[in-house]
């Protein structure tokens, strides 16, 4: 705060101004800043409640971030964000020191009515956890007591693509530990270091399955898809590798890149981690019946998963 004095103070001198003339200190600066904040605020609620359609989806996730106090190196957060149509409007950020569902429900709640849109919102858009899915004390079903009726229950399709995800997964892999370290993933990402990324192997026996015009279409699909803006890396990598898995890369194009950190809850890193070792495979030893299972799931991936 003492640098933006600073630099208030010399503005004025270079605009021939007297410093006398303006409320310049340490104290002065914060209360102003806070206050045109707040007339932001609520410049932005009044115009964007004025231009609201009669249904609007909530949306809501936690989220850890850095945290304002510099006693804290992270602190739990949690967005909430209004859509409809193309449009969204973040409306609050509070902080959970706890995340049960029925803090969530509260704090949605809260950000709901401090927006004055209790008529509006008609879904609830969430992520599949049990503080917001229980039965009993899930947020969307004390965000529906809240609401005194009934609301669509909307899960992120997100969430829901990678369920299919998994239950392909868990179908041809037998042995799936409760950790996120599977020991084929974890064995591949130890050895990377010994990867010569020149020599990938395509499954053409697998392809030869599928014909030419079906191979085609998939192919004319992931290059249409990377010529769109897409928001997060591992969508990008996994069009890539799907690309890589088709035809090959003899030019380079795409660079396969290291595995990185595995979570339980995305299972879009085990489609990732599978095509890059089947891909590799001539490189690393996997017992015959793995190698069958992780192209099985491959292909699934590959032309059912991403099917236009």
């Amino acid at each position: 705060m003492r640098n933006s004095v600073y630099i208030i103070e010399a503005t004025i001198e270079a605009l021939g101004l007297n410093t006398d003339d303006y409320p310049i200190s340490k104290s002065t600066i914060p209360r102003i800043c806070t206050e045109k904040r707040k007339e932001q605020a609520e410049a932005i609620k009044i115009d964007f409640q004025n231009d609201l359609p009669d249904t609007v989806t909530v949306h809501w996730d936690g989220k850890l971030l850095p945290a304002l106090d510099m006693r804290k190196c992270k602190e739990e957060r949690f967005p909430i964000v209004i859509s409809y149509g193309d449009k969204e409007q973040l409306i609050a950020v509070p902080k959970l020191d706890d995340s049960p569902g029925s803090e969530q429900a509260q704090a949605v709640w809260n950000a709901v009515t401090d927006w004055n849109l209790e008529d509006k919102v008609q879904i609830l858009c969430y992520d599949t956890t049990a503080s917001n899915t229980s039965h009993i004390n899930g947020a969307c079903v004390l965000l529906e007591q809240k609401f005194n009726r009934d609301v669509l229950i909307f899960a992120c399709r997100h969430h829901i693509y990678e369920l299919v995800l998994k239950g392909v997964f868990e179908a041809k892999i037998s042995q799936v530990p409760n950790n996120p370290d599977i020991p084929l993933f974890k064995k591949f990402r130890d050895n990377w270091k010994n990867i010569d990324l020149k020599k990938i192997q395509s499954p053409a026996e697998m392809l030869s399955c599928l014909n030419v015009s079906t191979n085609e279409k998939l192919l004319e699909f992931y290059w249409i898809e990377l010529t769109k803006e897409i928001v997060r890396d591992d969508y990008r990598e996994l069009i890539e590798l799907s690309i890589i898995f088709l035809v090959g890369d003899t030019e380079r194009k795409y660079k396969i890149r290291p595995p990185g950190a595995m979570h339980q809850a995305r299972w879009m890193v085990k489609a990732i981690y599978s095509l890059k070792i089947s891909l590799l495979s001539s490189q690393f030893k996997i017992p015959n019946k793995d190698k069958v299972a992780l192209l099985d799931f491959c292909m699934f991936i590959v032309t059912c998963y991403f099917e236009p």
